[in-house]
């Protein structure tokens, strides 16, 4: 796994003046999708954002792409610590690349994943708050060994956002796994929304459109730039 992950990009429909950088949502997919499953989404969000959804870095033999392995066991999914953070070093690797490429910090920069790609932005989110400040996790999960400890990260949370959404229906990631990875963030001094849905594992029209105005309240609360 390196630091070179391919992307696509969707540039801003309405770009910031001369003087203002647009803010960016990076998007992160679900186990056994790419790059282009979630930027269909793009076109419901502010059109000030610049939209970069990445491909995963590892290819599935059934075709798609992953984050990290899987294990499917009766007894629910299960992770490999290393595996976890070694994706998401690389991921922040890529974050702050493109950041700089645009100009865009932490104070500007918003991650949406899905599913496993959840799993991702909370992991990049909570281990290195100075990426990104604003967390949105869609049907997903956030491991117990992802909790942060160390009173620095701690207090840089103190500033950040999260919204978490999940179907009572999911049969993939249960509800009951969404509230222990709920009660975990809430151990934690971010500020957190979390929503539920009368829905399997997917974004229905309501929870879109939650999360779409979600994230116009973040970029009203600074002015066109992420809090």
């Amino acid at each position: 796994m390196n630091g070179d992950l391919h992307y696509i990009t969707e540039e801003p429909r309405t770009p910031e003046s001369d003087e203002g950088v647009s803010p960016l949502m990076i998007i992160l997919h679900g186990y056994g999708a790419d790059e282009r499953d979630l930027m269909t989404l793009a076109p419901y969000f502010d059109p000030r954002l610049r939209t970069i959804s990445i491909r995963a870095p590892l290819d599935l033999p059934q075709g798609g792409h992953a984050w990290f392995p899987l294990e499917f066991t009766e007894s629910g999914l299960k992770t490999n610590r290393e595996d976890v953070e070694k994706a998401r070093d690389v991921l922040v690797h890529v974050v702050c690349n493109l950041q700089v490429a645009h100009g865009n910090d932490s104070n500007n920069t918003m991650l949406l994943g899905f599913s496993q790609g959840a799993a991702m932005a909370l992991a990049v989110g909570f281990s290195a708050p100075g990426t990104a400040s604003s967390m949105i996790a869609l049907s997903g999960f956030f491991a117990p060994e992802m909790v942060p400890t160390d009173p620095n990260i701690l207090r840089a949370l103190e500033a950040r956002s999260v919204i978490m959404t999940h179907g009572t229906d999911d049969a993939v990631i249960t509800i009951d796994r969404s509230h222990a990875s709920r009660d975990r963030v809430q151990q934690t001094p971010v500020r957190l929304q979390y929503n539920e849905y009368s829905m399997g594992h997917e974004i229905n029209q309501e929870c879109l459109a939650d999360v779409v105005d979600w994230v116009a309240g973040m970029l009203a609360d600074r002015g066109g730039t992420v809090p």
